[in-house]
């Protein structure tokens, strides 16, 4: 889930990450900062910081990724 066009209910889908291995190449790299990868692959709602067109929330579906940009609520599991 990553920021870009203004997108209301859903999108901004376009990015990949190698997740193989629970992240095991991506947490090797010493200046990332991962943030609460438990959260991480988790279905829920997704609402960006910076909006240049007002507040929107996108659904987040399972096997993806938020940035340090987006806040996410989660679906209970």
């Amino acid at each position: 889930m990553k920021g870009g066009p203004y997108k209301k209910w859903y999108g901004n889908l376009w990015l990949l990450l190698n997740w193989e291995n629970d992240g095991k190449e991506l947490k090797s790299l010493p200046s990332l900062n991962l943030r609460n990868p438990d959260t991480y692959l988790s279905e829920g709602i997704a609402c960006s910081l910076l909006s240049s067109k007002g507040t929107s929330f996108r659904y987040q579906p399972s096997n993806y990724i938020y940035d340090s940009t987006t806040r996410s609520i989660f679906f209970r599991r």
